[in-house]
């Protein structure tokens, strides 16, 4: 089995249709994510564990501490013993907290479930259902695309309805509306979609990239309304590489999602940022700075200190213990050489998830 890391953060990184389950950062999270619009005040994303070949397949969540570390004490709720189950954490309410979303595709007709946070690192009990779907190719994500602080249901599978995107608009319940938006997907199953807000405005666009497709640009389509986006991409260079991976997430602070390419198996593996210009395109200038030559690690990047930078979070099982590894972002655009370690696992099977769920 791949090693999976996902996350959920407050910065719009969220993306789907990955082509496997290193690369599904919706769930398999892969993070996407992530279910905000632009914060006005930034967060500290927490760590949040789950295995679900261990502790009876419970949730942890470790409290982010500030600096970019995490209580070791943990905090403990209802979790899942099947490895189908996707977990994603996003603001489903708008209180400003990341709640816990389940899908398994298997269970309950493969509804989505939201359990809705507490504000202290613990979630309801109280289980809030919406649609989901009963087939393991379909791809959810959750953002906020129409602005109004509450993520969005994102449902996309290629093989369905011509391979359409279908957005269900978020509500104050925790619920999701029965009627959907749709907009332009995609058929193929090499296409990942990505939704970060690349242009400020407080939106998450779309980001299609295919590596066999348009010479593997990244193209943008951004946000106009309501859960819909523009029918017309802004297209900047890419890779046809599949083994490439993207985050789009704020690397400098200003507020713009910049996108962020890392290839274990080019350019010594380094992590390479190309900051977003504010029209949906990004600079041509390369930000390199250190990362991994091996395909079985995770790279990941969400703010865990606070500062409105995203920092890089560094797993790989069979290394340094399993340790979690985060290097602060600087407003340079460059990660910190300097090495945060906490706890991690040495299990294959573990997900590591990223997001504010306590609101400080």
């Amino acid at each position: 089995m791949k090693t999976k890391f996902t996350f959920a953060l407050f910065l719009l990184i969220s993306f789907i249709g990955c082509k496997d389950d290193l690369e599904d950062i919706d769930s398999d999270v892969y993070v996407d994510s992530s279910a905000f619009g632009t914060l006005s005040v930034p967060t500290k994303a927490d760590k949040i564990y789950w295995n679900y070949n261990s502790s009876g397949g419970q949730t942890k969540v470790h409290v982010a501490t500030g600096g970019g570390g995490f209580d070791v004490t943990s905090i403990d709720t209802p979790g899942s013993v099947s490895s189908a189950t996707k977990w994603f954490f996003a603001d489903a309410n708008g209180d400003g907290l990341a709640d816990k979303i389940y899908w398994n595709p298997n269970v309950n007709s493969g509804q989505v479930t939201v359990y809705l946070s507490t504000g202290t690192g613990g979630f309801s009990t109280t289980s809030l259902y919406s649609t989901g779907s009963q087939s393991s190719n379909t791809k959810f994500n959750f953002a906020d695309v129409n602005g109004d602080g509450i993520a969005d249901k994102i449902y996309w599978l290629y093989s369905n309805n011509g391979g359409r995107i279908e957005v269900s608009l978020g509500q104050s319940s925790g619920l999701f509306s029965a009627s959907v938006v749709p907009s332009n997907g995609s058929v193929s199953t090499s296409t990942t979609f990505y939704f970060s807000d690349v242009n400020g405005d407080g939106l998450a666009d779309k980001i299609y990239w295919n590596p066999s497709q348009s010479g593997g640009q990244t193209q943008v389509y951004l946000a106009t309304s309501g859960g819909s986006f523009s029918s017309i991409s802004v297209s900047s260079p890419g890779s046809v590489n599949s083994d490439t991976r993207w985050t789009f997430a704020d690397a400098n602070g200003d507020g713009l999602a910049d996108k962020i390419y890392w290839n274990p198996n080019f350019n010594g593996g380094q992590v390479t940022v190309y900051l977003a210009t504010n029209s949906g395109s990004f600079s041509t200038t390369p930000i390199y700075s250190g990362g991994s030559q091996s395909n079985n690690t995770s790279m990941q990047f969400v703010d865990v200190s606070g500062d409105g930078i995203v920092d890089k979070i560094y797993w790989l099982y069979s290394n340094n213990g399993g340790r979690v590894e985060v290097s602060l972002g600087q407003s340079s655009g460059v990660f910190s050489s300097t090495i945060i370690p906490s706890s991690g696992s040495q299990s294959s099977n573990t997900v590591f998830y990223f997001a504010d769920v306590n609101g400080n």
